[in-house]
């Protein structure tokens, strides 16, 4: 019996547009990054005309929310592209790079649109500091996310009603079979001694416990 396909679903609050995605969570193996896919469902009656867009993007929060000054927020947009789903600029088969979107694709029908974006080098994985019991508001993090909206220009002020926001994550693994290890190391000379005394700290990935060595 073959695996069960998990897909995750998020409709608009005016139904107008729907975005199915097949994983949320996309690993860097150094070498690549997992491509970003998924499909757009969309209601051309609800639509009234307007065009469809979905937006990548990678903002760094490095404040609170409740700390913003003067109109300043803590965050800045690392990475941001937004396309063009609805009209189609090109045939959905140039737009259909993986098996996931041709199966959904057949199974929603003609007002189904894939979309696929491909993350940039050097984009940091996702990461967040944990909150602690006492703070508020959204926590410091390094935040991916896909947003996909309705609008007569991808310049225009996005509506909530129109729109669909998922969040992803970048994510890297530590090698299976690498041989290598965290290592730090440093000297400390004391004026009372001869020798300087060298700390070397490893972290073995076997069994999770830190080394520490003198010499």
């Amino acid at each position: 019996m073959s695996p069960k396909r998990v897909v995750f679903k998020k409709v608009s609050r005016d139904k107008s547009l729907a975005v199915y995605m097949a994983r949320r969570d996309f690993v860097d193996h150094c070498d690549f990054v997992d491509p970003v896919d998924g499909v757009i469902m969309i209601d051309p009656v609800q639509l009234k005309g307007k065009k469809v867009y979905v937006m990548l993007s990678c903002t760094f929060r490095y404040g609170r929310q409740d700390m913003d000054v003067m109109g300043v927020a803590f965050r800045r947009d690392l990475f941001v592209v937004t396309r063009q789903v609805y009209p189609e600029l090109q045939d959905k088969e140039k737009l259909t790079h993986t098996k996931i979107q041709e199966k959904l694709l057949r199974k929603l029908g003609d007002n189904a649109f894939p979309f696929y974006f491909e993350f940039p080098d050097n984009l940091p994985c996702s990461v967040a500091m944990q909150p602690g019991p006492s703070d508020v508001g959204k926590k410091c993090a390094v935040e991916f996310e896909v947003k996909a909206f309705c609008a007569e220009n991808r310049d225009e002020k996005i509506d909530k009603q129109s729109s669909v926001r998922l969040s992803i994550r970048k994510i890297q693994f530590s090698p299976d079979n690498s041989q290598v290890v965290p290592v730090a190391d440093t000297t400390f000379e004391f004026l009372m001694s001869e020798k300087p005394l060298h700390i070397k700290v490893s972290l073995p990935k076997e069994d999770g416990g830190i080394q520490v060595g003198f010499t």
